[in-house]
């Protein structure tokens, strides 16, 4: 079909708040939502890209966020103009308007029809995961108290080298980790919840810890962003320990839900979330295409 290939415009914000709306009511709400498009269009790191029939009809639209080097693309094509080729169109403009080397492409309601997009137009997933919920209006487990700090610039560094050691048996590792980068970038973001992040210890030891967030990415929802627990002390429950404190924490709080983003391939942590109420709401994952 015949399609016209432009940038957004600032007249085009309300429509495309209803496309995503329509999207969504397709696909399910997006694990992390996108900033406001109005935000979007002012900065300079970001490419802008629709696609709409010779009448004005915005059929796909996505955006480019680029780099030095690398390009990440998001986007989507309308429920009703699917099927025609467009989703292959809209990736193909983005990667033209990005014009970098090395390129992602993420998707925050992951389907299978976008996974087979995505491998047809040359990319292999990089990660996937599964965003899942937990209601605090809901009764929340009782669990054995746990002996615990809250995050402090003393003990961040603490939080750190227990992060490295629950981590460094997953697949992906923490190799390549930065104690003052990961540190800062908790520090610098303001939805971060010191107070609501412990570190658990166990038999004089640091097993244990959780960092959370609030508003974001969804606003009125706690969200945690790391849990772990360091290898000498697992099947011992005490990540569910955690999970129950920081769920009373926030319920007391009068935060009505609790999130977290999981890897669909680990299992184990699967179990023990969804054994304290969490329930699976959407996939979300990144696509990487390289020279």
């Amino acid at each position: 079909m015949l399609h016209i290939v432009r940038p957004w415009e600032q007249i085009d914000n309300d429509v495309l708040t209803v496309f995503y709306a329509d999207c969504a009511a397709h696909d399910g709400i997006l694990a992390v939502p996108p900033p406001p498009f109005s935000e979007l269009i002012d900065q300079l790191s970001v490419r802008t890209v629709c696609l709409t029939t010779e009448g004005g009809t915005i059929c796909a639209a996505g955006y480019a966020r680029v780099g030095e080097t690398t390009a990440t693309l998001f986007g989507a094509v309308h429920p009703t103009w699917r099927k025609r080729g467009l989703g292959r169109a809209l990736i193909a403009a983005l990667e033209d308007a990005a014009q970098r080397p090395m390129l992602h492409v993420r998707s925050e309601a992951l389907h299978p029809d976008a996974e087979r997009l995505f491998a047809a137009c040359g990319y292999r997933k990089d990660f996937s995961e599964f965003w899942l919920r937990r209601d605090l209006i809901a009764p929340i487990p009782r669990f054995e108290p746990l002996l615990v700090e809250t995050w402090t610039m003393r003990n961040a560094s603490r939080f750190f080298e227990t992060y490295v050691a629950a981590f460094s048996t997953r697949p992906r590792g923490t190799t390549d980790a930065d104690a003052s980068g990961w540190i800062a970038e908790y520090d610098s973001d303001p939805d971060f919840r010191p107070e609501l992040s412990y570190l658990a210890m166990m038999e004089g030891r640091d097993a244990a810890f959780v960092t959370t967030f609030a508003g974001s990415p969804h606003p009125d929802t706690g969200y945690i962003g790391q849990i772990g627990t360091h290898p000498d002390f697992r099947r011992r429950g005490i990540a569910q320990r955690l999970l129950g404190l920081v769920m009373a924490r926030f319920a007391v709080k009068h935060v009505p839900a609790l999130d977290i983003h999981v890897g669909e391939d680990n299992p184990e942590a699967i179990r023990v979330y969804e054994g304290v109420g969490f329930v699976r709401q959407g996939r979300r994952g990144r696509y990487i295409k390289t020279p």
